[in-house]
């Protein structure tokens, strides 16, 4: 099971790696996220049902390094039980937000070149 959630020691560096690396707008998105991250852990806790404990989210790769960034993280977590979840993909045929297409995009070009 998935939940979203990071060890203390790591948040810090998360958040402020986000902000060195221009994604500083998505803070807010993030900060809500692991909130709920850590309601959906005290529920898992309670039932005895086991998690991923450290889900590294990374921003939609608009106003930002990205590629840099992510190799922030590896570079982080390398020797940790961490997952990184990314979220590339190609330009498709639906109606997106502007800049939503770039973005992943430039998120699917920066896993392309850790391979």
């Amino acid at each position: 099971i998935r939940c979203i959630t990071i060890a203390g020691k790591h948040a810090f560096f998360y958040f402020s790696a986000l902000a060195r690396h221009g994604f500083l707008g998505q803070i807010p998105k993030m900060m809500l996220l692991y909130s709920f991250g850590i309601l959906m852990k005290r529920k898992l806790d309670k039932e005895s049902i086991t998690y991923s404990r450290k889900l590294i989210l990374m921003p939609l790769a608009v106003g930002g390094d990205y590629p840099e960034l992510l190799n922030a993280y590896i570079r982080r977590f390398k020797d940790e039980d961490a997952e990184i979840v990314t979220h590339p993909g190609l330009k498709t045929e639906r109606p997106v937000p502007d800049g939503y297409s770039e973005g992943r995009y430039v998120e699917y070009c920066s896993l392309i070149k850790l391979a």
